[in-house]
């Protein structure tokens, strides 16, 4: 296998902004190597499988040199692993992807270089900013306002059309200054954005005379964009994505790592949704195993989730199990959504409570009469349904089909989503707290102002024993019902 290095644009910061490339090469990698510009809803994507590698640089700190990284993934790729050296924006637009791709090259390392959407483009579009209109500009120049010795000076002055200056932050008022000095009019509209793309994104108006003035009254911080030109008034009547109702919000999603919903509606209104994952599942060959030797003695098969559902269909086909041996087995569900999955196999539910909780589907069950119930859960699943069952006169066996464990993986980068705020948490089941508070015990002491939403009465009991206030269950215990009631509690019914 030929050892290779896949440079990737992560683009600006916005997932939805990704290439479909760039994608499916990041849930293909075994190594991630990547860059502080990298959005924090980009990296809550990485596949928790991968070895992921912060080798950020920020103005001024430089943990991790140049050199370094580059031995790094010499080093990576030599081990035949799938590399991915992810970089905010487009890696050849002052990402030094070309100095990565040339010294990979030169140590006989195959490179495979995939574009990104760069901040130049995508940040001044979501602030309302063309950077060309009719009548306006008919071109536009970047730059990197990183260095200003090797500026042309003369020209940028001259230049008619829309400047766009990236990593000018540290050097914003000596680069207005010197563009003001050198004959550029001290009215000309100007625009600085922070963190476009995001759901920190602020946008700052101004004129070239006071840009400067205004980005430091306001606090803005790096990574900024500064827009220079006509074209900067239309942000005014053009700025959409600041205006939508739920516009800044950051919801953190744990639950597990098969779990794929991606709140959509709250997405729609500004939402940022931020996948941490806390609990990871292992499906566990042996039980399954155990569990086909019961199934022609069951006559009651309960399944716990939608992973007991994705367990029972491994089962099925790898084994081969010939599904008219099932005819006389009723099949119990404890939600809508196990009774989909399940539905995708072409199999519906004998019994499936309107209300989604283990004790909704008891009072469903008819007594049991010495019934044998196989249950298909995890291995910390299942207590409440035994005694439940055990109790209506059901003789019982519970098969740990897959394994929750804790998605330890994630831990260094959810610190700093933790560390910034979010607006909303979301849990799935006492795991997806209990997990999250493993990695971090204070965990309380970062969501005193964040809504804690638990999908059920169980996952809200254990949360709130914990000591943290749960938000009103929903209706539906569903994600769909928890993005229901979000979305009801900060717009209104």
């Amino acid at each position: 296998m030929a050892k290779r290095v896949c440079i990737v644009g992560a683009g600006p910061g916005d997932p939805g902004l990704l290439t479909r490339h760039a994608w499916e090469t990041l849930q293909q990698a075994e190594v991630i190597v990547y860059d502080r510009l990298v959005g924090e809803a980009v990296v809550s994507l990485f596949p928790p499988e991968a070895e992921c590698i912060d080798v950020g640089k920020a103005p001024g700190n430089h943990p991790v040199p140049q050199e370094a990284i580059c031995e790094l993934l010499k080093k990576k790729a030599q081990e035949g692993k799938r590399v991915v050296r992810l970089k905010g924006g487009d890696p050849f637009i002052f990402g030094r992807g070309g100095e990565e791709a040339l010294f990979l090259l030169q140590e006989g390392i195959e490179v495979e270089v995939i574009p990104g959407m760069s901040a130049a483009l995508a940040v001044p579009a979501l602030a309302g900013i063309p950077l060309t209109h009719r009548g306006m500009s008919s071109g536009f120049l970047v730059i990197s306002g990183h260095d200003l010795s090797h500026l042309d000076w003369e020209l940028l002055v001259r230049f008619s059309g829309t400047l766009v200056v990236l990593m000018g932050a540290k050097n914003l008022g000596v680069l207005v200054g010197e563009l003001l000095r050198r004959g550029k009019p001290a009215d000309l509209p100007a625009a600085v954005i922070m963190e476009g793309t995001t759901a920190r994104q602020r946008t700052v108006l101004g004129h070239l005379g006071d840009i400067a003035e205004k980005t430091e009254a306001e606090g803005l911080q790096n990574p900024l964009v500064l827009v220079v030109g006509e074209v900067v008034t239309l942000s005014t009547q053009l700025n959409f994505r600041e205006r939508r109702p739920l516009f800044g919000k950051r919801l953190l999603f744990t639950g597990t790592t098969a779990e794929t919903f991606t709140f959509p509606t709250l997405t729609d209104l500004g939402v940022e949704v931020l996948r941490y994952p806390t609990v990871c599942i292992d499906f566990v060959a042996e039980s399954l195993k155990e569990a086909y030797h019961l199934l022609p003695e069951s006559q009651l098969i309960i399944l716990s989730s939608k992973n007991a559902v994705k367990a029972f269909q491994e089962l099925i086909s790898g084994y081969r199990l010939d599904l008219r041996k099932l005819q006389a087995v009723k099949i119990a569900v404890v939600g809508r959504k196990t009774a989909q999955a399940l539905a995708a196999m072409g199999l519906f539910p004998d019994y499936c409570p309107s209300s989604f909780t283990t004790s909704a589907l008891l009072e469903m069950l008819p007594e049991g009469d010495g019934t044998r119930a196989l249950i298909l859960t995890s291995q910390i699943g299942g207590e409440e349904l035994i005694r439940g069952l055990e109790g209506k006169g059901y003789r019982v066996r519970k098969i740990a089909a897959y394994r929750s464990l804790p998605n330890w993986g994630i831990k260094d980068r959810m610190e700093k989503v933790l560390q910034r705020g979010v607006d909303a948490a979301v849990f799935t089941s006492p795991s997806s707290f209990r997990y999250l508070e493993a990695m971090f015990p204070q965990v309380d002491s970062f969501f005193q102002e964040t809504a804690v939403l638990a999908i059920g009465p169980s996952t809200a009991d254990y949360i709130g024993k914990r000591g943290l206030p749960v938000m009103d269950l929903p209706e539906e215990h569903t994600l769909e019902g928890i993005e229901k009631l979000l979305r009801e509690r900060w717009m209104g019914a």
